[in-house]
């Protein structure tokens, strides 16, 4: 019976032995995905909270604005960061801390990086526990990784608009413009369209597109509104009235924007995060085709728009 004993306490020593040896004190935890994007739009992408709610795998947002969570445990986004944040792990009564980093890949690409290191205790039961459940933290974070990743790789979802790379087609332009005191009104801005259509109309030139406009603040209360016609061929300048020339090149175009001029203004936004991102420079400023008749359809949800950026 001793000799049992003895061999029992023996196989529970040489047990605790490997335990200790094959778990370390620390369990780290280091999983990485590939992203084909620039790394200001990732960094801008994760530091709004918004977008995570859009690609985060698990049930989403708890009862705080930055908490979301996966598989019963809370993760906590301290944002902002800069190419780095911290997110806060919580299940039950266990607290973890991790970082989650944007790591240069390519010009085009980054790597999306999170890590963590998590104690064990001497115990040999506790130490496996925390083993498994290091390891079941690994796999949820990898999961959520992949959902960023699939995000993240369409620059739509990071944009929120379709950002197209075209060539100037209508090169021949109706311009003229006004300064006001007040934020130009959709009767400002068509008093101006009516005036370039007009004098199309009088000399018979027929027009190639929608009108177009750009809004400019020029101090504290002056506002520049210019507006443009495409036209088939030379007009007659007078009251204001000038032919302006595109220049044949690049331009960036996005997709028609629905709404009124909150969601263009924001799509406007998103238009020069593109610019910055990709290093383009600005050939001409950039304009808004107006696809709806603003006078028309008084609904502005339904006015369709869409942004046209001229770059080299």
């Amino acid at each position: 019976m001793k000799k049992k004993i003895i061999v029992l306490v023996f196989i529970a020593l040489i047990l605790m032995t490997a335990i200790s040896f094959l778990i370390p004190s620390q369990l780290k935890i280091d999983e990485t995905v590939f992203v084909k994007a620039k790394k200001n739009t990732v960094n801008r992408a994760i530091n709004n909270i918004h977008l995570w709610k859009q690609w985060w795998p698990g049930s989403g947002s708890t009862t705080s604005i930055n908490a979301l969570s996966y598989n019963n445990t809370i993760y906590e986004p301290q944002l902002p960061g800069l190419y780095a944040v911290a997110i806060g792990l919580k299940h039950g009564s266990e607290r973890h801390k991790t970082i989650f980093s944007i790591v240069d890949y390519n010009a085009d690409s980054v790597l999306l990086s999170w890590r963590s290191s998590i104690p064990v205790s001497n115990n040999p039961f506790t130490r496996i526990t925390r083993y498994m459940r290091a390891k079941k933290i690994s796999t949820d974070m990898r999961d959520i990784l992949y959902a960023a990743q699939k995000f993240m790789s369409d620059p739509q979802n990071i944009y929120g608009i379709q950002i197209a790379n075209q060539i100037v087609k209508d090169t021949l332009l109706l311009n003229t413009q006004a300064v006001f005191t007040h934020f130009p009104s959709t009767d400002d801005i068509y008093m101006l369209i009516n005036k370039l259509t007009k004098a199309a109309n009088d000399e018979k030139v027929p027009v190639t597109g929608y009108p177009m406009m750009n809004i400019v603040k020029e101090n504290s209360s002056e506002y520049l509104l210019r507006v443009a016609l495409p036209v088939s061929q030379v007009v007659k300048e007078r009251h204001g009235i000038v032919i302006k020339r595109m220049v044949r090149g690049n331009i960036l175009v996005s997709n028609e924007i629905a709404g009124g001029s909150s969601a263009v203004e924001q799509a406007c936004k998103q238009m020069m995060n593109y610019v910055q991102d990709f290093n383009k420079t600005l050939a001409a400023i950039s304009f808004q085709s107006l696809i709806t008749n603003r006078q028309l359809e008084k609904d502005s949800a339904k006015w369709i728009t869409r942004i046209y950026c001229p770059v080299i």
